[in-house]
């Protein structure tokens, strides 16, 4: 899953898609991902440093959070294999 500021996940979605061949379930905000979180059960959320504070801190969130930081798309895909990695 990949939690966006409300405007456009998608494009950040198809980033990461295109360069790490995943399916990718966009957001548009941290509202959304909350809501649909426990449904979804994704294997891996990627969101901004204070959405990534906020899913932490929610009860039976327990995928890998990768914070998206705005460094650049090499650093956040080495974050995501890397964190693939850690959970299988």
């Amino acid at each position: 899953m990949v939690v966006g500021n409300g405007r456009d996940p998608e494009s950040e979605s198809e980033r990461i898609l295109g360069e790490l061949k995943l399916a990718v379930a966009p957001a548009a905000d941290l509202t959304e991902a909350l809501r649909v979180v426990d449904t979804l059960r994704p294997d891996l959320i990627v969101a901004r440093p204070q959405d990534a504070a906020r899913l932490r801190e929610r009860p039976g969130v327990t995928v890998a959070i990768v914070e998206y930081t705005g460094a650049g798309d090499k650093a956040l895909i080495e974050r995501v294999r890397a964190a693939m990695r850690r959970n299988g």
